[in-house]
Parts: C-alpha cells; structure tokens; sequence
C-alpha cells in the first residue's frame, strides 16, 4: 500500500506542477490518465488500495471535479464534489472543519450556477426532477456549512453571517424548484 501512496502522491505533484505550468486542466489531464489516476483508489468499484479515507483521494478528486466541470460533465463534478465531502466529514470527525465548511459552501455555490443562479448563468440541461432533487441540497448543504462556521469563528463573524444568508436567501430557491417538478 505504501508503494501506491507513493506513486499516487508522485502523480499529483506532476499535475500539480502541469497545472501551474498550462494553468488548464483539460491540458494537463488527458482521460486516460485521469482513469490511470483512479484506479489508485480503493472507490466505486476500484481496485485500487488507497483509500477512499486517505487526503491523496481528497486531493485526486479535487483535480477530477475540476477536470470535469472543464469538461461540462456536472454529475461527474458532483459525484467527486460528493466523494470529498464525504470524506472530509470523516476525515476531521467529530470536531469542526474549515476544510469541510468551505467545500459545503463550494458545492451550494456549484449547485446554484447549475440551476441557472449565481455568477456564471451555466444552467445544466437536466429534468424537472433532477433540478429539484438539486435545489433540495442546496439550503442543508449550506446550513451544515454555516454550523461549522459558526463553531469555528462565532455568530457574529463574516464568514459565519455569509454562509447563514445564502441559506435564508436560497429557501425559496428550493422550495420553488421542489414546486415545479410537483407540477411537471
């Protein structure tokens, strides 16, 4: 297994220094050896013995959720924003985690751009119901990000009071992506 961690982490330090190079992942990551860097990792049906607990897998699947929204594969960036996540709640149980926090509050962010909200406008052709199934992620997303805030900074501090308005301000956002897949 150490031989593995070592390679993985020799891999990533190669992108790492490709994508400071080209500044562009969809030039430094080519498919097959995104699937090479995968198969590392013991996830989804991998045969791979790093991980899915391990912060090489965290790191990978940041690279792999970027690559793919380069790429406009959104349920592919979400399944590794997903992965990390999930990880990260593990990973820094049972204390608080900026780390966790911020990739909660990155996910929402990404969900709104892909109902067609937020800075960018790219709404992702999906159904009814799989935009109402995103928008119900959205304000427990952002609540669990806010928590941890919270915890970390106190009520009255910036970051904690950004995160808290987003998820008051998108309560309608969700409810009325619930009622219209209710009506479709």
């Amino acid at each position: 297994m150490l031989d593995a961690e070592e390679a993985l982490e020799a891999e990533l330090k190669k992108l790492d220094a490709a994508l400071e190079e080209r500044r562009s992942i969809q030039k430094a990551l080519k498919e097959q050896d995104a699937k090479r860097l995968l198969a590392f990792t013991a996830t989804e049906g991998n045969d791979g013995v790093v991980g899915p607990q391990h912060w090489l897998c965290d790191r990978l699947w940041e690279h792999l959720e970027n690559w793919n929204k380069q790429a406009g594969r959104w349920q592919e960036e979400l399944r590794f924003l997903d992965l990390r996540t999930d990880y990260q709640r593990k990973a820094y149980f049972p204390g608080p985690s900026g780390t966790l926090a911020w990739t909660l509050e990155h996910q929402a962010d990404r969900l709104l751009e892909m109902l067609g909200h937020g800075p960018k406008y790219k709404e992702v052709q999906a159904s009814q119901d799989v935009k109402r199934q995103m928008g119900a992620r959205l304000v427990p997303i952002l609540q669990e990000s806010s928590n941890i805030l919270r915890l970390m900074f106190g009520g009255s501090h910036e970051y904690y009071l950004a995160v808290r308005a987003q998820a008051t301000n998108h309560r309608p956002l969700q409810q009325s992506h619930s009622q219209a897949a209710e009506t479709s």
